[in-house]
């Protein structure tokens, strides 16, 4: 009995400190709809380009005419250089969308806020003036944060 305790008792150390092997393998996407009456089209090739980063798990995107808005996930062990990704990011995109404002952000809220956003804009539940107004309360959110 004690024998088959203790076995028990190492199979679950075992088991409990074996290293997360089930990291993703690609990238999560999350591709807003183009086909909606707001064109998302940019966002998309943002979160493109973000996606084919090495360090970067998974990016949401939304879109207006005059701003771009990016949150981003990176892995585990790169959350110690957050700030620099989030500089090379911006700087990337900055160059590639030359005549857009570009905001990118790491922080799981403004994440989940873009979320949200995406959610209403893929199911034709917003307007332009809407999204500009959504979009310019998460800018101030993040603003905030820093």
């Amino acid at each position: 009995m004690k024998r088959k305790l203790a076995l028990l008792i190492i199979f679950f150390i075992l088991a409990g400190c074996q290293l997360n092997e089930q990291e993703t393998e690609h990238p999560i996407l999350t591709e807003t709809s183009s086909d909606s009456t707001i064109s998302q089209s940019i966002a998309n090739q943002a979160v493109n380009t973000v996606l084919q980063r090495e360090e970067v798990t998974k990016a949401n995107a939304v879109n207006t005419d005059k701003l771009l808005l990016l949150a981003f996930e990176v892995e585990q062990f790169e959350r110690f250089n957050l700030k620099i990704i989030e500089k090379k990011i911006k700087k990337q995109l900055n160059e590639q969308f030359k005549d857009i404002e570009v905001v990118v952000s790491y922080d799981p809220k403004i994440m989940l806020e873009i979320e949200k956003l995406q959610a209403k804009v893929e199911s034709n539940n917003i307007d332009t003036k809407k999204l500009k107004k959504e979009t310019k309360k998460i800018v101030k959110l993040k603003r905030e944060k820093t």
